[in-house]
């Protein structure tokens, strides 16, 4: 392993990372979309991607009526990567495979809502 000197890291170190947080609440969703998808979200991109959901920008997947929770395709911000998550109105609580299902459900949903979903919002 390559340890590094403390003038290293902070040489390293990435300002935009200064007072950035995981909260308790959101790690696991953070572990699953790094182990799923190869992806670690900069500060603020949790947030930007439950406002999809919140402003139905992020399309609807697969409704859970029992447990009140739904997938959803949601975009990574400053990317064009589209990632499923398992969220309900105040969080999301995990990333979940990009299943043969789910994709093809993403490709049958209406052209529109998926330009909207790439578009920068």
């Amino acid at each position: 392993m390559d340890w590094l000197t403390k003038r290293d890291w902070i040489r390293r170190f990435d300002p935009i990372w200064d007072g950035a947080v995981i909260k308790h609440k959101e790690f696991h969703f953070h572990r699953r979309l790094l182990e799923r998808y190869g992806i670690v979200l900069g500060p603020g991109h949790y947030g930007a991607m439950m406002r999809q959901i919140r402003r139905k920008h992020a399309i609807l997947i697969h409704a859970d009526k029992m447990r009140g929770g739904a997938i959803y395709a949601v975009r990574v911000p400053g990317t064009t990567r589209i990632v499923f998550a398992a969220a309900t109105n105040d969080r999301m609580i995990t990333a979940v495979p990009a299943t043969k299902a789910y994709l093809i459900r993403f490709h049958a949903s209406k052209p529109e809502a998926r330009a909207a979903l790439m578009a920068d919002v």
